[in-house]
């Protein structure tokens, strides 16, 4: 004659331990941390200067959840120029050239989440702005673009140096 479980096994069988409840609930909020960033679509962005690492800004991408990607360089298409801000103070601006320069400017991809653009957008003065970047190997990527116009007509090209960095260095040598 087969035997028949009691109803203590079959409690026992079908109740799940409190570790087993503690771990699946653990799962469940890693999975949905991991899925919450997923979801968080992020955008890749071009800086030339003061939004570098260690320089003055940085701190700017950083508090709005931005990390940073990798080094990287524009096409030969561009110049890059010191201006002044209004307050006098020095600043780079890249400016795309009909003719190539035959020179790429170093820069750096971070990553921001998309909802934060705006915000970093909003911040930045004129004639600078966000528009799209070609890199050296051809691909398209946002980043800070400058104007043009008057914003250049006292402006100091250093397009020779090769990027913000090393005309830094070459300023404190």
């Amino acid at each position: 004659m087969p035997s028949i479980p009691n109803n203590d096994s079959i409690t026992a069988q079908s109740k799940p331990s409190s570790f087993s409840e503690k771990k699946t609930s653990a799962v469940s909020q890693t999975q949905e941390s991991s899925l919450q960033s997923i979801a968080r679509p992020l955008v890749p962005l071009a800086v030339f200067g003061l939004h570098l690492s260690g320089q003055p800004l940085n701190h700017q991408l950083i508090e709005l959840g931005g990390h940073l990607l990798r080094v990287d360089y524009t096409s030969a298409d561009y110049q890059l120029f010191v201006i002044l801000d209004a307050q006098g103070n020095a600043k780079p601006a890249a400016v795309l050239n009909k003719t190539p320069t035959s020179m790429s400017i170093e820069l750096e991809i971070w990553e921001l989440p998309l909802d934060q653009v705006g915000k970093f957008l909003f911040g930045i003065p004129a004639p600078l702005g966000l528009g799209t970047v070609i890199l050296q190997d051809g691909s398209p990527v946002k980043g800070f673009i400058c104007e043009g116009g008057m914003a250049l007509a006292n402006a100091t090209e250093i397009t020779q140096y090769g990027g913000w960095r090393a005309y830094l260095r070459e300023q404190n040598s």
